[in-house]
């Protein structure tokens, strides 16, 4: 894993480097905002990726719209009731 990671940044090197893009350039963005289109962007990818998982993928979208349909949700924070 070390040389992989010294050939391309990891993951977790990628993921705070656009969170970091994100929250410099839209203070407005909450974590739920950021969750939606995590999970939204990761399903567009499915068909590009033959490494996704789709029933995987498809129970995160199923999450999200689960919550967001039936749970109460403060939309200034993000945060659920």
């Amino acid at each position: 894993m070390e040389e992989r990671d010294g050939e391309t940044p990891s993951p977790e090197i990628r993921a705070g480097y656009i969170l970091n893009l994100i929250k410099d350039t839209n203070n407005n963005i909450t974590n739920w905002d950021l969750v939606c289109f995590s999970i939204e962007f990761l399903a567009s990818q499915v068909l590009v990726y033959d490494w996704l998982d789709k029933k995987i993928v498809e129970l995160l979208t199923m999450k999200i719209y689960q919550a967001h349909y039936f749970r109460d949700e403060i939309p200034e924070t993000g945060i659920f009731k």
